[in-house]
């Protein structure tokens, strides 16, 4: 709340913007991007460590080893069922139809803790067909021109973002997290989906002009990328001797239910 008073006061008063149109932006860049921080976090093998195992938790249900490792994937294609389910009631609601997502997320992360060749193989569905098209979506809105003009504009958004979210965020993280306070801080400032989605909504309801939308839409993209750049390139944090055995046992892990699943589909 308190970083979104202060982008929201900064964007009204010295660049005229409604304060609707003001507020939507402060929400757009107060958010934490949940796809950011576990991409990072799978990439990296750092769900293996103390600093994953905080962020991630895992638990586990009964749908899995009941109907898991079939040809027809009922498992996956259950998933997506109910995920176009609630996208139909979120837009029948006249809210955006990819938050729904996130509910499924919670729902099923017991699930997909428990069996991982799952999890991999519903990740690369969605990352590679689901994903773009909402990103799309939002690049085919965005005007370059708009962009190109406000250059002085995004920086000082963009700083503004990652000052404030330093400020709430390191002072916690050093003190649970010492070793990777900065890193943490970093992946916590970074914002994209719900940016996006924030942003979206403003333009669909006629709070943000066109360019408006341009230059928010640029900002949170832009605090998806530096952020996780600084964060990888200066500050990545080197795994224990411990959490490198642990991440390691579980990769095996992974690749052992892999070969069970594909043995069980050749039978």
């Amino acid at each position: 709340p308190a970083e979104v008073r202060k982008v929201c006061w900064t964007r009204n008063v010295p660049f005229g913007w409604s304060w609707k149109a003001a507020q939507i932006c402060g929400v757009a860049l107060s958010t934490t991007s949940l796809a950011v921080v576990y991409a990072v976090l799978v990439e990296t093998g750092l769900t293996h460590t103390t600093l994953g195992k905080i962020i991630m938790p895992r638990l586990q249900p009964w749908f899995f080893p009941r109907y898991g490792g079939r040809v027809i994937e009922p498992e996956i294609k259950g998933a997506f069922a109910a995920l176009l389910v609630l996208m139909y009631f979120a837009d029948r609601a006249e809210s955006h139809a990819v938050l729904p997502a996130f509910i499924l997320g919670l729902a099923v992360a017991k699930i997909f803790h428990a069996h991982r060749e799952e999890q991999r193989r519903f990740r690369v569905v969605a990352f590679a067909l689901l994903t773009p098209f909402f990103f799309v979506k939002s690049g085919m809105n965005v005007s370059l021109r708009a962009v190109g003009a406000n250059l002085g504009l995004m920086l000082g958004l963009l700083g503004i973002k990652l000052l404030t979210k330093a400020v709430a965020v390191y002072p916690p993280a050093r003190r649970y997290l010492p070793q990777g306070a900065t890193y943490t801080t970093l992946l916590m400032s970074t914002g994209l989906t719900f940016g996006t989605i924030s942003s979206l909504y403003g333009l669909n309801a006629g709070i943000l002009t066109k360019d408006q939308f341009s230059v928010l839409v640029t900002v949170v993209v832009l605090s998806a990328v530096v952020p996780t750049w600084i964060a990888q390139r200066f500050f990545h944090p080197a795994p224990e001797a411990g959490e490198r055995r642990e991440g390691a046992l579980a990769t095996a892990s992974t690749m052992r239910e892999r070969r069970v699943h594909l043995a069980a589909q050749e039978e």
